[in-house]
């Protein structure tokens, strides 16, 4: 077997083929040819090498693809491209190189002056599995012949240095079966599709590779298949990926249909484990499961299934939805810290802090759609995960600012009075704002998890969590050391706050479960039985501890009149987690006590 590489091959062993599969790799036979490679790179989006010694990354990069992680510019498959001085490619002698000698793969070659690319039209090509692939047009810029003889019988190594075999190449009009996805044959029977019997389409407008670099002897082969990832990001490097108007469907009894579209997707700088920029302009996914399709997915448990036609379904989405996205942006990532372990096969210690970064993200637009009803639009969304040592993150955080929210949208059809409840209670017309945060420090120990949500109108809602002593040196030091319980050992408790402020939340929630209960029992009449019947309840637990009567009263008030409940766990000491451990399996009714546990209400 072998992995197209651009304009190269790199070679495998048989029982590769399966792992590299799972991975992610499209394998092209021996008969792919130099375009073809570049298409199945393409197409499988397999990108990204060199080491922190050696990658073009380093150096300072183009105005091109400055202006390509530039969101609001063109898409750089638009832009005009020329090569000055380029003279005219040997394609049937490329094809030669592969050892291919089967039928034609490609209509007509001509070299254009004006553009200096060699421009190839009607390709197509099987993918190894029986798939085809048609490319109308391929426009191939600076094609470095002699660097392809130097990769494909150069001696592989780690730091061999790399060869810069094109310059651009442009492909128009791409099509794929669905055989040529190549899917796993485990996947799909797990997921009920199978691309030989159900339809799919895989259209993609233009395909821009944009300065393709590839390490002399390309794959180390003896190095085993536990560095085979890590070597395909070690092996390639490139200026960028972009793609134009990519439309995927298929549709399946079983599983429903889907459907992706992406006018405008562009990779910026792959190599030496790093990712510039992923920009996405006007993506679009979509998801549609019938009521059969449902009931087939869960045909051995025909109560989950009775269960997930109804109101519960809707809300996690299986009957269908569908989400836009204006603009996306993700920058910065990097994994070259993980690289060198990567290819000696190794996870790295804990010793290695430096390792990785995912950078920072922004979601411009967002809409999601349950059937043909909106369910929120949010203006802005941003992410950031920049910080991290070893593989643990030490900040994160998460906002989202300017969202509206039309929670009838998870109504299922024919719920009317279930409509009328969420609309008296504004359900249909909310806005939200949101922010989760998280921080570790490694030197002190301290950890701390924030989140705050407030649906105006209706909740706020704030959770905060805090720990300690999970000091990083202490921590790596247990592990080494092969000790499982490590978090468990060093790592304390030191409190939590979870504060519910209702405004027409328990109004609307007594109200759906009456109308759930039936019986002529109205909201207000469930609101005002359930603290009693709370309160009759729970004193057959409250011998336990005497502070469950002061839980229960604090929740069955909330119930009854509104206003704030706030739970709050603060120890006059930090406790042990080990001791808690011990405690939750020997003395239960005590930690109320041990944690400062306090349930408290307010109007």
């Amino acid at each position: 077997m072998a992995i197209a590489t651009g304009n190269s091959y790199l070679r495998f062993k048989k029982n590769d083929s399966k792992q590299l599969r799972r991975q992610g790799i499209v394998i092209m036979s021996r008969k792919s040819i130099l375009f073809a490679g570049v298409a199945a790179l393409a197409l499988g989006a397999c990108g990204g090498g060199g080491d922190s010694s050696a990658s073009s990354t380093d150096s300072k990069p183009s105005r091109a693809n400055v202006a390509a992680a530039n969101s609001s510019s063109g898409s750089p498959f638009d832009a005009k491209f020329s090569l000055k001085g380029a003279s005219a490619l040997d394609i049937d002698g490329l094809i030669a190189q592969t050892g291919y000698d089967g039928e034609k793969l490609y209509g007509a070659a001509s070299f254009d002056e004006k553009l200096g690319a060699t421009v190839v039209t009607d390709i197509k090509f099987d993918s190894g599995d029986g798939g085809i692939v048609t490319i109308a047009k391929a426009e191939l810029f600076g094609v470095d012949e002699a660097a392809i003889t130097s990769v494909t019988q150069g001696t592989a190594a780690f730091d061999a240095p790399f060869e810069t075999v094109l310059r651009k190449v442009r492909l128009y009009d791409v099509k794929v079966t669905a055989d040529a996805l190549s899917v796993p044959s485990e996947v799909t029977a797990e997921l009920g599709f199978d691309p030989a019997v159900d339809p799919a389409d895989f259209v993609i407008g233009g395909v821009e590779i944009d300065t393709l670099k590839v390490r002399q002897g390309g794959i180390v082969e003896d190095a085993g298949e536990d560095t085979m990832l890590a070597q395909i990001f070690n092996v390639f490097d490139l200026g960028g990926l972009y793609f134009k108007d990519i439309n995927l469907s298929f549709a399946s009894e079983q599983t429903g249909s889907f459907g992706l579209s992406a006018p405008d997707l562009r990779m910026v700088g792959l190599g030496g484990g790093k990712l510039n920029a992923l920009i996405s302009n006007d993506f679009t996914y979509s998801f549609k499961q019938s009521a059969e399709s449902l009931s087939a997915a869960f045909a051995d448990d025909p109560q989950t299934a009775a269960l997930f036609k109804g109101p519960l379904g809707a809300i996690m989405g299986l009957h269908g939805q569908r989400v836009t996205t204006k603009t996306m942006s993700w920058r910065d990532i990097d994994a070259s810290g993980l690289l060198p372990f990567g290819l000696r096969g190794e996870l790295p210690p804990m010793s290695e802090k430096n390792l990785i970064s995912l950078g920072h993200g922004e979601m411009l637009g967002m809409e999601q759609y349950i059937g043909e009803k909106r369910l929120l639009s949010a203006d802005k969304s941003t992410f950031v995960a920049d910080d991290f040592v070893w593989l643990i993150p030490t900040k994160i955080r998460t906002d989202v600012t300017g969202t509206s929210y039309d929670f009838t949208a998870y109504v299922p059809e024919g719920e009317e009075e279930l409509l009328a409840i969420m609309t008296k209670y504004g359900m249909n017309d909310s806005s939200a704002d949101g922010v989760m945060s998280w921080t570790y420090n490694e030197k002190t120990g301290n950890a701390d998890l924030n989140y705050a949500f407030d649906i105006k109108n209706f909740a706020d809602i704030n959770f905060t969590m805090n720990g300690g002593n999970f000091v990083y040196d202490e921590i790596a030091t247990l592990v080494e050391n092969e000790n499982q319980a490590a978090l468990q050992e060093v790592g304390n408790f030191k409190g939590l706050d979870l504060t519910i402020k209702d405004a027409n939340l328990l109004d609307m929630v007594f109200d759906i479960a009456a109308l759930q209960m039936g019986g002529g029992m109205t909201g207000p009449d469930l609101r005002q039985s359930t603290p009693a019947m709370m309160r009759l309840t729970g004193g057959q637990v409250s011998a336990l501890n005497p502070r469950i009567d002061g839980y229960i009263d604090a929740l069955a008030e909330f119930l009854s009149d509104g206003g704030t409940l706030s739970i709050n766990a603060n120890p006059d000491e930090a406790v042990p987690i080990s001791q808690l451990a011990i405690i939750g399996e020997t003395a239960p009714q005590t930690l109320p006590d041990v944690l400062g546990l306090t349930v408290t209400h307010k109007k």
